[in-house]
């Protein structure tokens, strides 16, 4: 079957995915049926159990990806059930530190679990994204605003433990084409990601990041199908998730999934810190990540979760029981 990561009781990490957390499978337990009187068993016959057959489901101390019962481990990794450790994570930002602001929280975790994470700018946001940086630096050029954005880029993403390129597509506005999505498609045939994060879909506030958004979908059709390169060896199946835009309740964002960051916060606040050309970004994400962090203490009812970052869904969850 197909799996989507989601919130998952108590750690709020995608389903399946942490070491420390039970694939989203029911609990044991023994079914009863009520209101049906117990048989009485004959004269001098002993007593016949009334208890139903024992199911074999994931236990709460088995590990992420076991059911916790051998036989039946094969099944599991046919349902798709797997752990951080196998996750190859494709992030595609728009912008320089794009990734930093939406998700670097949730790339911390995942490459802290073992993961392996990349990350794809396709600008460096030297035009629209580094107004501190031309008002600053009178007589600063757009090349050396360019490497000044890469150098802190190049920083953030091995702060938080992930690699990293560049695509030097120009910012405001990034012009989608053919060649480029081609491009795009090569990159994640050669990566071959099974989850993929991005922009959301609608953003009128900075239209380079529908763009982006756009052009992984388009470009992820392409990597999936083998007529587009022929000869050469298509993606799987990956999940996509899209994080939280700037404005959320001009677009209509509505997240479904909460990750819980709360052990990698400190992490992503040094990593924004360090972002010289945007650093009054980073009180406004500590202050959001803290109230989404909030709202999804209140949902799971699990109070540990001080942070989190969020994000929704491209397809719906599939699956053969609720997750």
């Amino acid at each position: 079957m197909w799996t989507s990561p989601s919130i998952s009781k108590p750690s709020r990490l995608p389903c399946g995915s942490s070491a420390a957390s039970p694939p989203c499978l029911p609990p044991t337990c023994v079914r009863r049926k009520f209101g049906a009187p117990k048989p009485q068993p004959a004269a001098g016959a002993p007593a016949a159990s009334t208890r139903r057959p024992f199911r074999w489901a994931a236990r709460s101390d088995s590990p992420a990806g076991s059911s916790g019962n051998p036989s039946k481990n094969n099944l599991l990794k046919k349902r798709g059930v797997n752990n951080m450790q196998q996750e190859r994570v494709l992030v595609v930002s728009a912008h320089a530190l794009d990734f930093l602001w939406r998700c670097g929280g949730t790339i911390a975790k995942y490459t802290r679990e073992g993961s392996t994470v990349r990350i794809i700018n396709l600008t460096n946001g030297a035009r629209g994204e580094s107004n501190e940086l031309w008002k600053k630096n009178p007589g600063i050029t757009a090349e050396q605003i360019t490497a000044e954005r890469k150098r802190e880029a190049q920083q953030s993403s091995q702060m938080i433990g992930a690699e990293i390129q560049f695509m030097d597509w120009q910012d405001h506005m990034l012009e989608p084409n053919l060649d480029r999505t081609l491009q795009l498609a090569r990159e994640m045939m050669q990566f071959n990601p099974t989850i993929i994060l991005t922009h959301f879909t609608s953003d009128p506030m900075n239209p380079d990041h529908p763009t982006t958004a756009q052009m992984v979908i388009e470009a992820f059709r392409c990597a999936q199908t083998s007529g587009v390169f022929p000869g050469e060896t298509p993606c799987g199946p990956a999940k996509i998730f899209m994080f939280e835009p700037a404005y959320p309740e001009v677009v209509g964002y509505v997240p479904d999934v909460y990750i819980d960051i709360t052990d990698t916060m400190e992490l992503k606040m040094k990593a924004m810190e360090a972002g010289g050309a945007q650093k009054v970004l980073a009180q406004a994400y500590d202050k959001r990540n803290g109230y989404r962090g909030h709202l999804a203490s209140k949902l799971s009812g699990n109070k540990s979760i001080k942070y989190a970052e969020t994000f929704q869904r491209f397809k719906p969850y599939v699956g053969d029981r609720f997750c």
